[in-house]
């Protein structure tokens, strides 16, 4: 696959916030906005994994919109 950018992330801080107010289930909704946020910066995010799913990382991919 190619991309523009990519980075994974180890830890992640909404997964930690979520499990600490009680409501984990809660952060795999919250990841839905990096699509958002992508779409705001007119990129394209292809994302495999997340923390929040159970994964050891999330894995962060970008396109620009061609």
């Amino acid at each position: 696959m190619k991309y523009d950018l990519g980075y994974d992330y180890h830890e992640c801080s909404i997964c930690k916030l979520c499990k600490d107010e009680g409501c984990p289930q809660l952060a795999t909704y919250l990841c839905q906005m990096d699509y958002v946020l992508a779409d705001i910066m007119h990129m394209k995010l292809v994302r495999t994994k997340t923390i929040a799913e159970g994964n050891s990382y999330c894995d962060f991919r970008y396109s620009k919109y061609k």
